[in-house]
C-alpha cells in the first residue's frame, strides 16, 4: 500500500511541478484525479491493508470537523498571467461515512474577491493513528471577482490533503487542489492552490 501511495504522490508531483499552458493544467487535473481515484477505489472496497494502514475511520471516533484554511491561489502560474492571491477556506466535514467515503461542504474566497462554494467527498487513509492522507473531489459555483476567468460558473476541484492528526481528532494539514471546468465552458485555463488546513472536532 505504501508503494501505491508513494506512486500516487509521485504522479501528482510529476504533472504539477512545472508551469505551462492550459493543456498542462489539464494534465495536472488528470494526474490529481487519477491519484485520488486510485485511493478512493480502495476506500470504496473498505479494505484494511495491514496493521498500520487503513481506509476510513474504522474504530476511531468519527467527529464532525470544522476546517479553516489559508494559502495561495495560482500557486503554479501559467501563460494566463499572474493571478496570484491570498486564499481563505471554511469547510464542514460531516460525521458520517459510507464505504469509507465522507461528505463535506465549504467555501473559499481570495484577496482578489473571487468566491467558490462547493460540496464534495473525501476518503481518509490513515497511516498509523497520526498521519492522514485525504484525496478529495468537489463540485461548486465560482464567482470570478478580480481573479482569473475560469471559463464557467460550475467548476470542479480535485486534490489531496496530507495531515497530522492529534489524539483528540484535531488535524493540521497541507492541501493541494486543482480547479477547472472539465471543458464544459468556452475556455478552461484552470487554477492550482496550495494551503494549510486546521481541522477541529466539533464533538
Amino acid at each position: 500500500m505504501i508503494r501505491i501511495l508513494a506512486g500516487a504522490a509521485a504522479l501528482m508531483l510529476a504533472v504539477t511541478a512545472s508551469p505551462g499552458p492550459a493543456a498542462a493544467q489539464d494534465d495536472a487535473a488528470l494526474g490529481v484525479g487519477l491519484a485520488s481515484l486510485a485511493i478512493l477505489a480502495g476506500g470504496l472496497l473498505g479494505q484494511e491493508f495491514d496493521d498500520d494502514i487503513s481506509v476510513g475511520a474504522g474504530d476511531r471516533p468519527l467527529n464532525a470537523l470544522i476546517v479553516g484554511g489559508a494559502g495561495y491561489y495560482d500557486v503554479i502560474g501559467d501563460n494566463e498571467g499572474d493571478d496570484g492571491a491570498g486564499l481563505f477556506r471554511a469547510e464542514l466535514r460531516f460525521p458520517v461515512e459510507q464505504w469509507a467515503v465522507r461528505p463535506f461542504v465549504g467555501v473559499e474566497a481570495t484577496t482578489s474577491q473571487s468566491f467558490y462554494g462547493y460540496t464534495g467527498i473525501l476518503v481518509d487513509v490513515f497511516l498509523g493513528d497520526n498521519f492522514v492522507l485525504s484525496p478529495n473531489f468537489a463540485v461548486g459555483l465560482y464567482a470570478q471577482g478580480d481573479a482569473r476567468d475560469l471559463g464557467s460558473v460550475v467548476e470542479f476541484r480535485s486534490g489531496v490533503e496530507a495531515a497530522y492528526r492529534w489524539d483528540n481528532g484535531a488535524r493540521l494539514g497541507v492541501v493541494f487542489h486543482h480547479i477547472s471546468n472539465a471543458e464544459i465552458g468556452d475556455r478552461n485555463p484552470g487554477i492550482e492552490t496550495l494551503s494549510l488546513n486546521l481541522s477541529w472536532p466539533l464533538y
